[in-house]
């Protein structure tokens, strides 16, 4: 394989191997010492055990740049404190005998192998890592900044110590506390918040804040209960791997649940006085097997879950033959094992109220009086969509479980987030926007509508029309306000998730946002009798908080656990690029300038045609939205531009605009994409029109693949788990043939060979010429491997610039674990820097 400096003149290649060949040296000229602390004991003899002894050092050099004047104490009445202290000519002066540490923050512009050095100190951490226990050693650092701390154990009359960096970038020390993302495991810093559930009146908010191990793959968790002003009520419900549930509806108890043996456990906490910090919790329900959906009743009293207690099915030799005689069990979501349960949650007795059949449950719901439930379940059909819903009634007091309605919605979007009316004779649920099937128009089902069904003569009916939301349900959501007037629910708005309330106005359904001050919303729940809601909400430079808003009043941050980032993190802000593209519609984009290494800096005014641009896009039938990503942050902080688009096909920007995912094979969402990446190179001149790249997944994936087989604009690519042959992948991928449904409009592969072959980058394959990297998990279902190896012969064959990786274990999103996720990741980076930047150093030396 050539390098990736072949693509560039002969002029610029050797420019930029003789900036790569100028070395730096930066000696530390300013730090922040800490010391003298008391000498550690020193080991006076061998110890009778089997062991090695080891630098426990006396602070966390994983922890942040501390700040001047800033105190620890480690002995009683005695504190320490961090200082700033100016090197002299031969380096820092320490006087008197003990431990002292030194901090620094270095930066690099680019890639490269450093010799990092403290002379007079005996060991040396950057980012929380010691270079091999010593005050020396060579390590890999790219683009951005790093924490260095140095210890010295300082001997009577004093010690000079000098630390200094050398590497082929250009190198500098500062004071700065503050890090971007150029290193994506330092969003392990970012809490989230999940799970979330509210009282009546929204007085408490309970919710699961968790955080990753500082190292390795796992993440720490607590269920907490909170009020306003972010007071805690109570910590650690449940244990670490709780999660609440819901609050009963006269919010006297919260319902959690948490993993149990051989199933899940349900807890019921009792909401204790306001002068009480804690209230006895008790289990529910010990180990319930496969248990799913959790609705509490209108009168507090019975549950009602879907589990597959009762069932023992026969385990399946893993190396003996397998019988596939239905098509529909290769649908990984296809589970006709759980059905419904009645509990009463004082004294856990049960009712089995369905049997398992030839059918998956979708939702359910118990009637607004209690009496009865609501629910639905798809069935199996000879002929397409080959999946239908019926809507059922079963009476608890009679036993008689009778059809309402069916609805022909296919598998990708079924009758779901069911909200019977208080009047007892509607449900209102969500849906595709049409019935599909051979005698339907083609529409994208991923704009979903509200369908509103009579319960007593099974006719329902669309009844939000021309607008441009999709609708989504959450934790008791959608939910009926002020007895039966309005219904509450969120939606998505482009690329924001609102609130909405739908009210009837004059024979139609009125939506009207409900004002939250916020860009984004995220989890979302409401309380019982939805008179408040509380969401985690952020933005592009801020990660998650959770909010409340009591209905009747204005919404109320109460909970920042990512606030104390802003002070320690840098982030790039979205600036709009949207764009009139070429269908005539209103395309939404945004983009990120890229952030100087030295943050201590202002951001100089870039040169003219200096700036790589990273297109991102989905392209499928979900738009991207604007909550806070941290692979964005990722590519400003390593000095790029990133674009981010929304093609047609998406859904939330209206009916028309999602429906060209609907058979359009990537032709139109593909024209949006190169319309927008010229857009903004056009009015922004210091983007340089010769280093473009772009990325993208799973559908991504494929239109990555379908844009470098049609226009030379990129100058590089990178396809994550996408689809180069639509055929193999409706016949190969566990939803192929569901989801290819809708996508490919019907088409069949015998009987549509040129739609099959005008949407497959395969073959368009000859058309490639910009180097593009495949990354695909192994263990992929949805999208199988196969395809990239189908695109990776290909583009060998050819004779062209492509390479993949393939990751063993992971599945879709290469993101099982969270060192694949960063590994991947970290792996586009390199291959952007190798072919945008003339920097391939990272990409060669990963292989070696």
């Amino acid at each position: 394989m050539s390098t990736p400096l072949s693509r560039w003149a002969l002029p610029l290649a050797l420019l930029c191997a003789a900036s790569i060949a100028a070395a730096d040296t930066a000696t530390l000229e300013e730090a922040l010492v800490l010391g003298p602390l008391p000498a550690p004991p020193e080991l006076v003899e061998t110890p009778r055990v089997a062991a090695s002894t080891s630098l426990v050092p006396e602070i966390d050099p994983r922890g942040w740049l501390p700040a001047d004047e800033e105190r620890i104490s480690l002995a009683p009445g005695l504190d320490w404190s961090w200082r700033y202290v100016k090197a002299g000519a031969a380096g820092f002066r320490l006087e008197g005998a003990g431990v002292y540490w030194l901090a620094a923050r270095l930066t690099s512009d680019r890639w490269a192998e450093l010799s990092l050095s403290a002379s007079g100190a005996d060991s040396l951490f950057v980012d929380g890592r010691s270079l091999g226990g010593g005050a020396a050693g060579v390590l890999a650092v790219g683009r951005g900044a790093r924490f260095v701390f140095a210890r010295a154990v300082v001997e009577a009359g004093g010690a000079t110590i000098s630390i200094s960096a050398e590497g082929e970038a250009e190198l500098g020390w500062d004071l700065d506390a503050r890090l971007s993302l150029s290193d994506l495991d330092r969003a392990r810093a970012i809490a989230s918040i999940s799970d979330i559930a509210v009282s009546p009146g929204g007085a408490l908010v309970a919710r699961r804040l968790s955080r990753r191990d500082p190292e390795g793959e796992g993440r720490r968790g607590e269920v907490s209960v909170v009020a306003e002003l972010g007071e805690r009520r109570s910590n650690g419900l449940g244990g670490p791997d709780a999660r609440p549930v819901a609050f009963t509806p006269g919010g006297d108890a919260l319902l959690l649940r948490r993993p149990g043996g051989g199933g899940t456990d349900l807890l019921l906490w009792e909401v204790p006085a306001w002068e009480v910090s804690t209230g006895p919790i008790r289990t529910v329900l010990s180990g319930e097997p496969g248990l799913g959906l959790i609705k509490i009743g209108p009168d507090g009293q019975r549950l009602l879950i879907a589990s597959t207690r009762g069932l023992d099915p026969h385990e399946r030799d893993a190396d003996a033959p397998r019988r596939w005689d239905v098509l529909r069990e290769r649908v990984l979501d296809w589970d006709p094992l759980p059905h419904l349960h009645l509990i009463e949650l004082e004294t856990g007795a049960r009712r089995v109220l369905t049997r398992p059949g030839d059918w998956t449950l979708d939702d359910a719901a118990f009637s607004s009086d209690g009496s009865s439930v609501l629910y639905g379940r798809t069935r199996p059909q000879s002929e397409r969509p080959w999946f239908f819903t019926e809507i059922r009634h079963l009476d608890l007091a009679t036993g008689e479980d009778r059809l309402i309605a069916e609805f022909t919605g296919g598998w990708e979007v079924r009758p779901q987030a069911f909200a019977p009316h208080p009047d007892g004779r509607r449900l209102a649920f969500l849906g595709p926007p049409h019935q599909v099937g051979d005698e339907h128009p083609e529409h994208s089902i991923y704009n979903k509508p509200v369908w509103m069904l009579d319960l007593d003569s099974g006719h329902y009916e669309r009844v939000t029309r021309g607008q441009r939301y999709a609708y989504f349900g959450g934790r008791n959501l959608p939910a009926w306000e002020a007895g039966g007037r309005s219904l509450l629910l969120p939606a998505n708005a482009g690329s924001r998730n609102v609130l909405v309330r739908l009210e009837p106005v004059e024979g139609t359904w009125r939506a009207q946002e409900i004002a939250t001050a916020h860009e984004h919303i995220g989890s979302i729940a409401a309380s019982p009798h939805a008179t408040a809601v509380a969401f985690v909400a952020g933005g592009p430079t801020a990660p998650a908080a959770l909010f409340r808003k009591v209905l009747v009043r204005g919404p109320g941050a109460w909970e920042a656990p990512n606030a104390a980032l802003a002070g320690r993190f840098r982030w790039s802000p979205a600036l709009d690029a949207s764009f009139r593209g070429p269908g005539g519609e209103e395309i939404e984009a945004w983009w990120y300038r890229p952030l100087s290494p030295r943050a201590e800096l202002p951001e100089a005014d870039p040169e003219p045609a200096s700036v790589p641009l990273i297109v991102y896009y989905y392209g499928g039938n979900s738009p991207v939205t604007r909550g806070f990503n941290v692979t964005h942050q990722f590519w400003a902080a390593n000095g790029y531009a990133a674009l981010v688009i929304n093609p047609r096909g998406a859904y939330g920007y209206g009916e028309a605009f999602a429906d060209h995912h609907a058979g359009d094979g990537g032709r139109a969402a593909g024209d949006d994409v190169l319309a927008g990446t010229r857009a903004l190179l056009e009015r922004t001149p210091e983007l340089d029109p010769t280093s473009v790249g772009c990325y993208g997944g799973s559908y991504g994936g494929f239109l990555t693949m379908h844009l470098v087989g049609r226009s030379d604009l990129f100058a590089a690519a990178c396809s994550m788990y996408g689809i180069a042959d639509q055929a193999t992948y409706w016949g190969q991928g566990t939803w192929g043939w569901t989801y290819g449904d809708m996508a490919n409009a019907g088409a069949l592969p015998w009987r549509d060979v040129d739609f099959y072959v005008r949407a497959s980058p395969l073959f368009q394959a000859d058309g490639i010429r910009t180097p593009l990297l495949l990354l695909h998990g192994e263990a992929d279902a949805n999208v199988t491997p196969g395809q990239s190896y189908e695109m990776f012969t290909a583009l060998k064959v050819l004779g062209r610039e492509a390479e993949m990786v393939t990751f063993p274990g992971e599945g879709h999103g290469i993101a099982g674990r969270w060192a694949s996720y960063v590994t991947h990741r970290t792996m586009m980076l390199e291959w952007f820097d190798a072919w945008l930047k003339g920097q391939p150093e990272a990409w060669e030396r990963r292989w070696q």
